[in-house]
């Protein structure tokens, strides 16, 4: 059951352990699954909008360094750029058989 009167966290500190609990459940040496994507999509949305909006003309004092916007502007294209090329296989099931 959740706590009723839960602690208060930093944003900022929250999003620190987020990103955190992120690196370390989808490590690059996986598990892999549909179930671990759909997260990562989620996750990724999330940030996504998150940037939308921050990045946004009424939020300046939230814009980093230019070369950090950079870097993840490109690590966004790759993602994109390698989703696009590979084609969907419907058929498989979440254990990978056929």
């Amino acid at each position: 059951m959740p706590d009723p009167t839960p602690v208060r966290t930093d944003p900022a500190e929250a999003a620190r352990q987020a990103a955190d609990a992120l690196g370390v459940a989808f490590d690059d040496e996986g598990p892999y699954s549909r179930e671990m994507t759909a997260s990562a999509l989620a996750a990724l949305g999330t940030c996504a909008y998150y940037l939308r909006v921050c990045l946004g003309d009424a939020h300046p004092a939230a814009i980093p360094a230019v070369d950090a916007l950079a870097v993840a502007a490109d690590a966004l294209a790759e993602v994109h750029d390698a989703a696009a090329a590979r084609p969907t296989d419907t058929t498989q099931t979440a254990g990978g058989d056929s």
